[in-house]
């Protein structure tokens, strides 16, 4: 049995396309996953080693960039809501959170919370871990979440 050659084609374009995503998704980490000069830093976590960090570090909050409806459907236990949308993140949900004590930033898939990162920093944080893909693998690995009661929610009637 022989693969006809568009086929072939399909395939190795879609191999090439990973690859090539997992390069640019690498040298996006080097540059942001790090300890600072000023001593902060920012590590990008795999969902395991999320869920770890979350059960041990007792003083850690979960900070969701998510827009604010996606937050009301679902977040992580204990979570604050900062929507980042539109390059810029929203600081009245973190206004009163200690920036020298650690947090797990997170959004939906990693994409926004990478994106957000830079932001973070700027407004202080210290210690910063991230849920590489996002709230997706933290459910899907059994990480626990919480959907708020529909009364307290802005949509609430």
């Amino acid at each position: 049995m022989t693969i006809p050659a568009t086929t072939l084609i399909v395939i190795g374009a879609l191999v090439l396309i990973i690859l090539l995503w997992h390069l640019f998704e690498f040298t996006w980490d080097n540059r942001q996953f790090k300890r600072r000069e000023n001593g902060s830093f920012a590590k990008n976590l795999h969902t395991t080693g999320a869920l770890r960090i979350f059960k041990q570090e007792t003083e850690l909050t979960p900070v969701d960039v998510r827009p604010s409806e996606q937050f009301h459907k679902v977040h992580l236990p204990g979570a604050v809501n900062a929507p980042f949308e539109n390059g810029k993140l929203d600081t009245k949900g973190i206004a009163e959170l200690d920036r020298s004590k650690p947090i797990l930033l997170y959004c939906e898939g990693g994409y926004r919370s990478r994106r957000a990162l830079p932001a973070i920093l700027e407004d202080g944080f210290t210690e910063v871990y991230h849920i590489n893909r996002g709230i997706k693998m933290w459910r899907f690995f059994g990480g626990a979440s919480e959907t708020p009661d529909p009364s307290t929610t802005p949509d609430a009637s």
